[in-house]
């Protein structure tokens, strides 16, 4: 199962520009430093792992990757990650 999640992630992430990519670590990088990401983080460790890569697995790959072109992670609150959060329970 770990080698398929591993294809699934390097498919989604490989039509997306490096750049933007890097940009967006460093987006996420920032904003779990903050107060609400670390709310995040914390409820992050109680979701249940396996729940969570099913979610994963189910998604369309090229519907996942089509969002992630066209999404603006530097302007994510944390509301927002919470509702995505709320989604994939």
């Amino acid at each position: 199962m770990d080698s398929n999640v591993g294809k699934k992630l390097n498919d989604v992430l490989s039509g997306i520009d490096r750049d933007k990519l890097n940009s967006a670590k460093r987006s996420v990088e920032e904003f779990i430093s903050t107060k609400e990401g670390h709310k995040i983080k914390e409820e992050l460790k109680g979701m249940d792992k396996d729940k969570l890569i099913n979610n994963f697995m189910k998604m369309d790959t090229d519907k996942l990757r089509d969002m992630l072109k066209k999404a603006n992670l530097s302007g994510l609150s944390g509301t927002d990650i919470e509702n995505i959060l709320k989604k994939l329970k």
